[in-house]
């Protein structure tokens, strides 16, 4: 008899392991809990969800329900926080790389003609918002002029 624990592939111990800590597999810790989920947006945000399975934890040891019960809506709440809280690094760590690009680029555009490089970029750039705001009023000057110049042609 071989032991089934061995022979379990990576993403079957996961789901093992989801099941023994939450009651479902991963999936449907997503599914119910989720960014995307029903719950966070009946809710309103992770918090008032957390809160919310946190009360329902109070309310479980206040009927006696099994403590296994009770530990895995405890382990849920902290796996919505956990999410929430790597989301936030995720954005704080794009947010960082972005400016590191930015400053990276300013410097090479700096050290190319002495800094000249890049006020012709921001130049050319106000004058392409400019020209982009504008193209409507010319639009409709030149065309009201061509019906001028028409009119006065005959």
């Amino acid at each position: 008899m071989t032991n089934l624990k061995a022979t379990q592939t990576d993403e079957q111990k996961i789901a093992t392991n989801y099941a023994m800590m939450f009651g479902m597999s991963p999936a449907e810790m997503m599914e119910h809990y989720g960014p995307e989920s029903f719950n966070v947006r009946m809710s309103g945000s992770n918090e008032m969800l957390v809160a919310s399975i946190l009360s329902d934890c109070q309310e479980m040891l206040e009927r006696d329900l099994p403590k296994n019960s009770i530990r895995e809506y405890l382990n849920r709440s902290k796996w919505i926080l956990f999410k929430q809280h790597e989301a936030k690094r995720e954005a704080e760590r794009l947010a960082q790389q972005e400016q590191d690009l930015a400053v990276e680029w300013e410097v090479r555009a700096d050290t190319i003609d002495g800094g000249s490089f890049m006020s012709r970029i921001v130049k050319a750039t106000c004058e392409a918002d400019a020209l982009a705001k504008a193209a409507p009023l010319l639009k409709q000057a030149l065309s009201s002029r061509a019906a001028k110049w028409s009119v006065r042609l005959y």
